[in-house]
């Protein structure tokens, strides 16, 4: 997979993903977006999620 496919299917996973997280994820992986790849912030809401379940 190239690089930009890959990002633009980790930033559909995540935005996926941030539909079920509450309000003070979003925002923080807002905040982070501009420093983090999607891959990463993917990974940290999955680990956000499995936390909250």
């Amino acid at each position: 997979m190239s690089i930009s496919k890959q990002h633009d299917y980790y930033e559909r996973k995540l935005d996926e993903l941030l539909k079920e997280m509450p309000d003070y994820v979003a925002k923080y992986v807002d905040a982070k977006q501009s420093v983090r790849s999607p891959l990463t912030l993917f990974n940290y809401v999955r680990d956000y999620q499995e936390f909250f379940n």
